[in-house]
């Protein structure tokens, strides 16, 4: 992970978790401390379901390339343009 991708998900500097692991280190964190979860993060608040459905190839290729051209995941591209066409429903 780059220092751009740990601010762009987390929301913090590098030197920020540094300081804050100082602090748990050394006993003066006062932030939360959470049981770990198994699995990967949870992105919504509200349960959520599974959605297929078959493209040609060549569309699969394109998606990627403008997905990749963002710095996407296909499922995050695709989830962000699904979210844009519902928010005009």
């Amino acid at each position: 992970m780059d220092e751009d991708y740990i601010f762009r998900e987390f929301g913090v500097t590098d030197e920020q978790l540094d300081a804050m692991a100082g602090e748990y280190e050394d006993g003066t964190w006062d932030g939360p401390v959470t049981k770990p979860r198994r699995g990967r993060p949870r992105q919504f608040d509200e349960d959520n379901s599974i959605v297929t459905f078959r493209l040609t190839r060549s569309d699969i290729d394109k998606l990627d390339r403008l997905a990749n051209s963002h710095h996407r995941t296909r499922s995050e591209y695709l989830r962000d343009a699904v979210s844009q066409l519902l928010a005009n429903v």
